[in-house]
């Protein structure tokens, strides 16, 4: 399966790339909104965690976004604002699911498993 983690912060980003990729992800990684946008586009990836407050283009405006170029990817947002209010736009604009920030690896994996749930038995 092969996942996108986009945030601006490079040694989060690696932390959790290297977790997933350890957990036997394809795991692609964005510093920004438009690299994430891109990745999406021509990567396909089946889910991306997306920061929103990324440099450029934020976290919002790159789900919009990604959601046309790439409506099968299951797309969670996290962030440390916590404001309802964004997280209900993010859900609003097609996020399947957020989390707030300090993020874990082990939370990142556990959210796959869970917006995953029940496509092992479709098959």
């Amino acid at each position: 399966m092969k996942i996108l983690v986009a945030d601006d912060s490079e040694f989060l980003r690696g932390r959790l790339a290297k977790y997933l990729a350890r957990q036997g992800y394809e795991v692609i990684q964005a510093g920004d909104g438009e690299q994430a946008i891109r990745l999406c586009r021509f990567e396909q990836p089946e889910a991306a965690f997306l920061d929103i407050v990324m440099p450029g283009k934020s976290g919002l405006e790159a789900l919009k976004e990604i959601r046309a170029v790439s409506p099968a990817t299951r797309v969670v947002v996290f962030s440390s604002l916590g404001h309802e209010g964004i997280i209900a736009e993010a859900m609003r604009l097609g996020a399947v699911d957020f989390i707030i920030k300090p993020v874990t690896p082990e939370q990142l994996e556990a959210k796959l498993k869970q917006i995953f749930a029940g496509r092992e038995e479709q098959k």
